[in-house]
């Protein structure tokens, strides 16, 4: 009896077992339950990211705060490398503390003593300025001649005859053979004799019209000795 018992038992439980099985797989049109999430206290926290070691970066280091209240520094090796503390101390460090690699060298103009003309030089100059008296003394005595015709006043030009004609009694006596010993002289023939004979025809010209021939006759004499020394 208890045999019939267990069989009945045992094969409904089979019937049921297997009718869940089929009803479980025989209804595919029924989605399945989503699963369900499971609690977050159940959910593994990430680990952290592992750190790689490598050189340590130093901080910036803060700027040095330069204190206002000290005053400018005057010496080249306390200001260099060092930030300036004012506009002042800048200048005075780049304009004294600052050389050039290659400084250049200031121009100085060399001093030349003045040589002093030679005897030969300073001849030929007092013979031009002999040359160009007689000549206005002949203009001079021209102009006195002119005024004493017309009966004018000539006293001016009387002044400054008298002054011609000293100059020329003072600094050109004999100036024509000094005048003719100078090295390079005898170049001098061609010009001074067409200047002799230029004075020969003025000399008559004055002759004619009442003028003085004194500066003239002075330029004759100092003409015909540098002629004669000279051997032109």
């Amino acid at each position: 009896m208890v045999d019939v018992k267990f069989t009945i038992l045992f094969l409904v439980a089979t019937a049921a077992i297997s009718s869940s099985i089929f009803f479980g797989l025989a209804r595919p049109w029924e989605s399945a339950e989503p699963e369900a999430s499971a609690p977050e206290s159940l959910v593994p926290t990430p680990r952290s990211v592992l750190q790689i070691s490598g050189p340590t970066v130093e901080a910036a280091q803060p700027t040095q705060t330069i204190p206002t209240d000290v005053g400018d520094r005057t010496s080249c090796d306390a200001i260099r490398g060092t930030a300036y503390r004012s506009e002042s101390e800048r200048r005075l460090f780049l304009e004294t503390c600052i050389t050039p690699s290659n400084p250049i060298e200031p121009f100085v103009q060399p001093v030349t003593e003045p040589q002093a003309p030679s005897i030969d030089q300073i001849v030929a100059d007092q013979w031009t300025a002999c040359s160009e008296t007689w000549w206005e003394g002949t203009s001079v005595e021209t102009g006195i001649a002119v005024t004493q015709l017309v009966e004018a006043n000539s006293s001016a030009l009387q002044t400054l005859f008298e002054k011609l004609r000293e100059y020329l009694q003072t600094n050109c006596e004999t100036i024509g053979s000094a005048l003719s010993v100078v090295s390079g002289a005898e170049r001098l023939c061609e010009p001074l004799l067409s200047e002799l004979a230029a004075v020969r025809v003025s000399i008559d010209l004055a002759r004619l019209d009442g003028s003085g021939t004194y500066s003239l006759g002075f330029a004759v004499g100092e003409l015909n000795g540098f002629v004669n020394g000279a051997g032109c």
